[in-house]
């Protein structure tokens, strides 16, 4: 989480949003500050430091299958599960240890608690600006560039309709989205 106590504003970070380009931004900006709890939902932080229920609190919100096979890829990368396809990363889920089923959890495990704005991640700089009121440049990190990829079956596509339904529904009912 990054927040300004001055504005009270913060951001939560669910996982394969953009959280390492929304960190590397926020430290630049003024009177912007983390917290050691990275990808927390509010409720869990706010349980630590009660005045973040006082604050303004926004997420990224991202294309689910485009947040699926970024978590695919990023595992892949790291080697936390063995797979060779993204069929195949779908079965594995289960098999994963615990910090890296984090990757999939749903992002309605981020929304859930209403006090939190779902922002649209395809409007990450444009929103970035403009809740920090600044226009430093925007350096995307951590993404996989032409690293690995695999198809998108229609296992996977059915996978991710189902797992991810709650998410579908947030985009649709705060975002004003379809996917």
């Amino acid at each position: 989480m990054f927040f300004n106590k001055q504005k009270q504003v913060a951001f939560i970070l669910p996982t394969k949003c953009g959280t390492h380009t929304v960190r590397n931004y926020l430290s630049q900006v003024p009177y912007w500050h983390s917290l050691k709890f990275i990808h927390e939902p509010l409720e869990r932080i706010a349980s630590v430091y009660p005045n973040l229920n006082q604050y303004t609190v926004y997420g990224f919100f991202r294309n689910p299958m485009l947040r699926f096979e970024s978590a695919a890829r990023h595992a892949y990368r790291v080697g936390s599960v063995r797979f060779e396809s993204y069929d195949d990363f779908v079965d594995r889920i289960v098999e994963m240890e615990e910090a890296y089923k984090l990757l999939v959890y749903p992002q309605s495990h981020w929304f859930a608690d209403p006090r939190v704005t779902p922002l649209d991640f395809d409007n990450l700089k444009s929103e970035l600006h403009r809740i920090t009121e600044t226009t430093f440049p925007l350096e995307q990190l951590n993404a996989a560039g032409d690293s690995w990829r695999s198809e998108i079956t229609d296992k996977v596509r059915s996978f991710v309709r189902e797992y991810y339904a709650a998410d579908y529904a947030l985009a649709k009912d705060r975002l004003g989205k379809e996917y």
